[in-house]
């Protein structure tokens, strides 16, 4: 409250009742308004007739979640972080706040207030910084420009929200569901690569068995290879095990629901099951699987793709490459003696044997360097 009925700003004029001062005096509350320094604005100031100071409120200060401590000789307004907020002397047995002084050293007034848009408009002008960051910035004088006001936050930020939010994890299954192989297929087509093969090859269709997980790659020039080649995959797989496949699963790519794999399934009684819009979680088997296979050909790019060849994967060996050799892509005999012992073992039954000879596992000799030795003539 103050006096100096000069000093307010929109000022309303009502009597609000009166005030009764230690000395037993009462004063009229005449009216209230806006007391201004500089950018602070004190809101709902007392005009009280004849009073010879300005005079704060201790109830208002604790009803703002606010602690007033006074000391014998100094008095501080402090937040429940512990940070002085107004500091004031005692002289002549009252307690003085300079409210110049105040903004010299605290630039902050807690009783002062941004508007709403003007707490917003900082709020994006800082990359949605959080509002206790701002009134820090606003305390300590660190942004040009920025006033020295309480900026208060009255709703959620909906930027912010939309930005923090995340997709509901799915969880894995408790127990396989499916108890044989090649009941239900999993597919995938990743591409275009950004870098194509050796043989100009950048799309990678992925296939895995739900229940063996087993996994074939096949590389394709383009997206129009896909249907004819999982045609030709479903029709080798199913004549060999006798072992029909139930379902397959991909996305609602056009290289996967289309005319001619729509027809040759309802030819072969094969359902085709499609993961909903946006939702590669359905389909979360197959993209762990891409994800697994794109890392290991990251890894796998130090040694030569040309160096793994049978012999060296089934000793653990792979020969150092060296930049002066010249590379010779793999042919395609190559690739089949690489990788036939493997669909031999998924396509075909290993066959009953009777009284089967135990197997001997020759250890593998541990190579030592010869010693020279020392010379005695």
């Amino acid at each position: 409250m103050t006096g100096d009925r000069s000093q307010l700003v929109n000022f309303v004029q009502k009597f609000l009742g009166t005030v009764k001062f230690g000395n037993d005096h009462v004063a009229k509350i005449m009216g209230y308004g806006d007391y201004q320094i500089g950018n602070v604005t004190i809101s709902r100031v007392y005009y009280v007739e004849g009073l010879g100071h300005n005079l704060f409120s201790v109830r208002q200060f604790c009803d703002s979640d606010l602690e007033v401590t006074f000391r014998q000789h100094t008095c501080f307004i402090r937040n429940f972080d512990g940070v002085d907020m107004l500091t004031g002397s005692r002289g002549n047995n009252l307690y003085t706040l300079s409210l110049q002084d105040m903004m010299a050293s605290s630039p902050i007034c807690l009783l002062s207030k941004a508007s709403k848009t003007k707490s917003w408009l900082w709020h994006r002008r800082l990359s949605h910084l959080n509002f206790g960051a701002i009134n820090h910035l606003a305390r300590q004088g660190l942004v040009r420009g920025l006033p020295k006001l309480k900026f208060e936050k009255d709703h959620i930020c909906l930027a912010y929200a939309m930005g923090k939010s995340t997709k509901k994890t799915h969880k894995p299954k408790s127990k396989d569901t499916n108890q044989e192989k090649l009941y239900l297929l999993h597919m995938d087509l990743c591409g275009p690569m950004r870098v194509e093969s050796v043989n100009g090859k950048k799309y990678i269709l992925v296939i895995v068995d739900d229940y063996s997980r087993f996994t074939l790659v096949k590389f394709l020039r383009s997206k129009d290879e896909t249907p004819n080649f999982i045609i030709k995959f479903l029709e080798m797989i199913q004549v060999r095990p006798n072992v029909p496949v139930r379902r397959i699963r991909t996305d609602n790519g056009t290289e996967f629901v289309n005319q001619t794999l729509r027809n040759y399934y309802e030819k072969v009684g094969i359902s085709h099951e499609t993961s909903a819009a946006s939702s590669s979680q359905q389909n979360g088997v197959i993209k762990r699987r891409n994800r697994t296979l794109i890392e290991a050909a990251r890894i796998i790019s130090g040694p030569a793709l040309n160096d793994m060849t049978p012999g060296t994967i089934s000793s653990g060996l792979v020969r150092p490459s060296s930049p002066s050799t010249y590379y010779v892509p793999p042919s395609r005999n190559d690739w089949d003696l690489l990788f036939q012992p493997m669909f031999d073992e998924l396509l075909n039954h290993p066959p009953s044997v009777v009284n089967q000879a135990p197997e001997v596992i020759a250890p593998i000799a541990e190579v030592i360097p010869p010693v020279h030795a020392d010379s005695t003539g």
